[in-house]
């Protein structure tokens, strides 16, 4: 089902969130190209935009047309951030940042992470061999996370998350 991957549907592991993208357009794409481009659905209305000559929306991806079209890719994503509120725990985030990918279940929580390239399957955490990378992630985590007023985001497993991680909404 993930191909031996680590995780599924609503798990921030890679068996969760990696998935290829599939591309036919005879004349313009040659078959059977293949690209380890770091990317996701944000990039899709960038790359529309660029086909149809409109300026895309502010902050809204990167056109991946060259890498489409075969030529050299020279706007990419230094990082991409992940976070959801279900899954295998009520919190989870994730960053990929090159071969490196962090991943934790509270805004405190111990990060795990793995080196893509070698383990993609994320097996082995060597966060403790690691302090700039985990230091970096955990920056680039604390600067995108934007707090819900819906549902906790639990500092550390097990500590401050309600029963499913939900508050209550305000009333209107």
């Amino acid at each position: 089902m993930t191909a031996g991957l680590r995780g599924w549907k609503r798990h921030l592991y890679e068996g969760g969130i990696r998935m290829p993208l599939i591309v036919r357009w005879p004349g313009r794409v040659a078959p059977h190209t293949e690209s380890d481009l770091l990317a996701g659905h944000v990039d899709l209305m960038a790359t529309a935009a660029e086909l149809v000559g409109a300026k895309p929306p502010r902050n809204d991806g990167v056109s991946i047309l060259p890498t489409l079209l075969g030529q050299p890719q020279t706007t990419k994503h230094e990082w991409m951030y992940w976070e959801i509120y279900e899954g295998p725990s009520p919190f989870q985030q994730a960053v990929r940042m090159g071969k490196w990918k962090g991943y934790r279940t509270g805004t405190k929580a111990p990060l795990e992470l793995y080196d893509l390239s070698a383990d993609s399957a994320e097996k082995n955490n060597i966060a403790a061999g690691h302090a700039a990378e985990v230091k970096a992630i955990e920056a680039i985590m604390a600067r995108e996370h934007v707090p819900s007023p819906y549902y906790d985001a639990p500092e550390q497993p097990g500590k401050k998350a309600r029963a499913g991680g939900k508050k209550k909404a305000a009333a209107p």
